[in-house]
């Protein structure tokens, strides 16, 4: 049995994957702790999994708010310096401390720490990167000048407390010993990506902790109705209110229900159009296959679980690798993408009715999803990980 320490930064959608791989790892008889923000204490011990807190509640809310940083160059670096580095030194204790026995890895979500880097060469123990999109491969040279131009200073500093010689290749130190990745060979397929050694696994969800009961007054709605999902995602990673504001009156033009998930109450139109309902949250393992369409963001939590679900998505994309994603999901023959400058009612609306009416997209969205659920992907995950031993 080996002492797995599993670490994550990010939103709901980040943390999911790690939960996925945890949970199969577990399952196999492993020792499984997660590192991650305070927020997620109930999720990870609702999966059965050890839980330690990188932060409070209000360190976390700062860095939901400050997610748009990562949308350019210099914002990741500010980002990166905000809370990845500046308590980068005690969470290199913590994990000195639960990994110093005998067969511990590290399982980290990709840009999510640069502390359990350190740790791992430190102890001289396995690190596991999972990549939770195909953007963050194709950007590893950016990260690479972004560490060496910007933040060599930072990393340095820290690792010489831990009696780590300074970098000075920075290409080299992110190189990742073994790396996962989550999403299908199929679906990477159709974007080329610049490093061939990632082991690509499948769509990483994790049914127990997306699962839950549908609100009595939305099942009344979905057994009677042909219903949009609105979400943007857990995250800030929607510019303002726009985006909801389209989309609801988008499905009203287009004669539809519409429900509005997000818990920014902030971004919630008011008032909302007719037929238009809010949730700050719902169970989108359970919810997403009653719905005729979703309309999102672009994330990859989003994508996976709409698209082993079988139904149709609208990705109105805005920055980061969201329209690219959105682009993928048109070639796939599942969806369709609005890219910013075309964020309008008339033209989402039209789209609503194309994507929710089309048979075609109806029958591809069967077969893709069909396609995605014949592998285990946090099976396939937790064999890397054992490997590493």
């Amino acid at each position: 049995m080996a002492n797995i320490v599993v670490q994550t930064r990010g939103t709901n959608g980040d943390l999911v994957p790690m939960l996925a791989i945890g949970s199969a790892l577990r399952a196999r008889g492993h020792a499984v702790c997660v590192l991650t923000h305070c927020a997620y204490s109930q999720l990870v011990r609702g999966a059965g999994l050890s839980f330690l807190s990188l932060d409070h509640q209000e360190e976390f809310d700062r860095f939901i708010e400050d997610l748009p940083l990562l949308q350019s160059p210099p914002g990741s670096a500010t980002f990166a310096v905000r809370h990845l580095l500046r308590n980068a030194s005690p969470e290199c204790d913590i994990l000195m401390e639960k990994c110093k026995h005998a067969e511990s890895i590290i399982v980290e979500r990709h840009m999510s720490s640069f502390s359990s880097r350190v740790v791992a060469e430190k102890l001289g123990i396995p690190l596991i990167t999972v990549f939770t999109t195909i953007s963050q491969v194709n950007t590893l040279a950016l990260l690479s000048e972004l560490c060496e131009n910007t933040l060599a200073i930072h990393i340095n500093r820290f690792r010489s407390e831990f009696g780590l010689t300074p970098v000075l290749d920075w290409r080299a130190w992110l190189q990742c010993s073994r790396a996962i990745g989550a999403w299908p060979p199929w679906f990477a397929s159709l974007r080329a990506t610049q490093h061939s050694d990632v082991e690509v696994v499948g769509f990483l969800t994790h049914d127990d902790s997306e699962a839950g009961d549908i609100p009595a007054p939305l099942q009344e709605l979905l057994r009677s109705n042909l219903v949009v999902l609105i979400t943007g995602g857990t995250g800030r990673w929607v510019p303002d209110a726009k985006f909801y504001e389209v989309c609801a009156s988008a499905c009203h033009l287009a004669g539809y229900v519409g429900v509005l998930v997000t818990r920014h109450h902030q971004l919630v139109p008011e008032p909302l159009p007719p037929r238009i309902m809010w949730f700050d949250s719902l169970p989108f393992a359970s919810a997403i296959p009653r719905f005729s369409l979703v309309i999102h963001h672009g994330g990859a939590g989003t994508i996976a679980r709409t698209t082993i679900s079988g139904i149709p998505q609208l990705v109105l994309a805005c920055g980061g690798d969201r329209p690219d994603n959105g682009e993928q999901l048109e070639q796939l023959g599942i969806g369709a993408r609005v890219l910013l400058s075309d964020w309008c009612p008339e033209i989402v609306a039209h789209l609503i009715r194309t994507l929710s009416e089309s048979n075609e997209i109806r029958e591809n969205c069967k077969l893709i999803a069909k396609r995605a659920r014949e592998v285990d992907p946090a099976t396939l995950a937790s064999k890397i990980v054992e490997e590493s031993l």
